[in-house]
């Protein structure tokens, strides 16, 4: 999944592969549409990836980034 998006971070565009993560859109505990495909995914850094699993970003449909209170 990383490749297809040219191994860099979907938000700031960091191209260090060693610093960046699978992350689900929708969560893997959601067994229908949780599934690991690239559909369902974003390589985010590992910075990125922590403040959408925590709820402080998010990503909406036409790409926008909200940033959430603390």
């Amino acid at each position: 999944m990383i490749s297809a998006y040219r191994g860099r971070c979907s938000l700031s565009g960091l191209p260090e592969k060693r610093l960046l993560d699978a992350a689900h859109i929708i969560p893997d505990a959601d067994e229908q549409l949780g599934q690991p495909v690239v559909p369902n995914g974003l390589p985010l850094s590992k910075i990125h990836h922590a403040a959408f699993d925590a709820y402080l970003i998010g990503i909406d449909p036409d790409f926008g980034v909200p940033v959430y209170g603390a």
